[in-house]
């Protein structure tokens, strides 16, 4: 625990209202942006998937993801203003994150699927279709 804390319930319990409130503040652009796009989803409480709004899916992508956003800005606030801890605190107990150890997971993680989709594909390539979408590029991007 980082030595400045203030460890109180009641700090925790307001960290967790807040990252709540902030989710909730998040969800209000997708709100409105289904109340244009089609007030009977909302009324008639349809599910809101891309295909009932008519939406574009790198918008819609982007507003569900806003939600996300303003939960993790109102979390930070909360951590510190209210407990009085930095960020990194919940991340790693070190003073320092280790990078090396995010470098090796970020190579070992992919490197198990890559092999056994390599070993299938020697094994039975004629399942497989070369494809290339160009959207797809937009949504490897936003991951950088």
């Amino acid at each position: 625990m980082h030595p400045s804390a203030n460890t109180h319930w009641w700090r925790y319990r307001l960290t967790i209202f807040f990252v709540i409130i902030g989710y909730i503040l998040g969800q209000i652009p997708f709100i409105f942006y289904a109340l244009y796009k089609d007030t009977h989803a909302v009324i008639y409480q349809k599910p809101l998937t891309i295909q009932n709004l008519n939406a574009d899916p790198t918008l819609f992508l982007l507003l569900i993801l806003f939600s996300f956003i303003c939960a993790f800005i109102w979390l930070w606030a909360g951590l510190k203003w209210i407990l009085k801890i930095p960020l990194i605190s919940i991340i790693t107990t070190n003073k320092r994150i280790d990078y090396k150890k995010i470098a090796y997971i970020l190579i070992s993680i992919p490197t198990f699927p890559l092999f056994i989709e390599l070993i299938t594909y020697c094994f039975d390539n004629q399942n497989y279709t070369f494809q290339f979408n160009r959207p797809i590029i937009i949504y490897l991007l936003s991951l950088f």
